[in-house]
């Protein structure tokens, strides 16, 4: 979902002018954070330059209080254990909603029984796409099918049927080629991951020609490649935003409901503590283990995880 979090990004960062603060304080319950500024003279900000902002300032954005998440522990805690329902709600943001048709996709309808709903026609959806290959059927001919059925509660109509498109090309088919780009940029910059790659691929491959999804498994150093390209690069750096529905209790510090939370995942998959020499590209440290990138480990979040894991993962 990289292109949608640019959208977000500018939209927050780039479009929202706001009060300053020239000190750094932290939150604390009883006090409540300094917005930080902004300034026409910054037409580009880098995800170094954010992260340091992030880490120096509490940020609020106009009145909307935003939280960003920028460890492995927080993440889990956050994502992961009781408190994933309370961090499930997604803010309404302009660009969100032109993308999902006003919330009827997955990824950025609001956490409620509709949003269940819909999980379960996704899971209908991918059930029928892999019988697909034996039918034929183009995606498009699934979602038809499905709006013709209206097997389930939702009256399933051709909103619908645009927003969950939209799903499929952002969340899984924009996100894939970005991945391949930074891939092969990160194996140039690294030819002796290079050739070891190529040598495994060969050896496994042969005169077939092509790598099929059955060969990966026999391909063990390029997945430690795909993931340590995820780590390093990951297609959605802040994830998708969210949004408490409640109140919660993150680190010893209240937070209140409608609070727009940012999951670092780029932060957190360069952190030291997490990672030996954090800024190399090093696919050997994903041998010879079982760190798993689709979250269940958390100095590596590339997809999220939680109820509101990227629908995208698996498609």
């Amino acid at each position: 979902m990289a292109f949608t979090n640019i959208i977000y990004i500018y939209i927050y960062i780039f479009s929202i002018k706001i009060p300053c603060s020239t000190r750094s304080t932290r939150a604390t319950p009883d006090r409540k954070p300094p917005p930080i500024c902004y300034s026409q003279r910054y037409s580009y900000l880098s995800l170094e330059t954010i992260q340091e902002i992030w880490s120096t300032y509490d940020v609020k954005l106009g009145p909307v209080p935003v939280l960003v998440i920028s460890s492995a522990k927080l993440a889990k805690e956050a994502l992961k254990t009781i408190q994933d329902l309370a961090f499930s709600g997604r803010p309404k943001l302009l660009g969100q909603q032109e993308l999902s048709y006003n919330g009827v996709d997955i990824a950025f309808s609001p956490h409620s029984d509709y949003w269940r709903e819909v999980i379960e026609e996704h899971l209908a959806l991918k059930r029928a796409k892999n019988i697909r290959e034996d039918e034929d059927d183009h995606i498009l001919d699934i979602l038809i099918r499905l709006k013709q059925e209206k097997s389930g509660s939702i009256d399933f109509n051709w909103d619908h049927v645009k927003a969950l498109l939209t799903d499929e090309f952002i969340a899984a088919t924009d996100t894939s080629a970005a991945s391949i780009v930074w891939t092969m940029t990160a194996l140039i910059k690294a030819p002796n991951a290079m050739e070891k790659v190529k040598a495994e691929i060969r050896n496994v491959i042969g005169k077939k020609g092509k790598v099929d999804e059955d060969d990966l498994p026999k391909l063990p150093y390029l997945k430690a490649v795909m993931n340590e390209t995820f780590r390093l690069y990951p297609p959605a750096p802040m994830l998708v935003p969210r949004q408490t529905i409640e109140i919660c209790t993150l680190d010893g510090y209240e937070i209140q409901p409608n609070t727009v939370v940012f999951v670092n995942a780029w932060a957190i998959q360069r952190d030291p503590k997490n990672w030996e020499n954090p800024d190399e590209f090093l696919p050997e440290r994903f041998l010879n283990n079982n760190i798993d990138i689709k979250g269940q480990d958390f100095g590596i979040i590339p997809f999220g995880s939680g109820r509101r894991i990227c629908p995208g993962m698996f498609m």
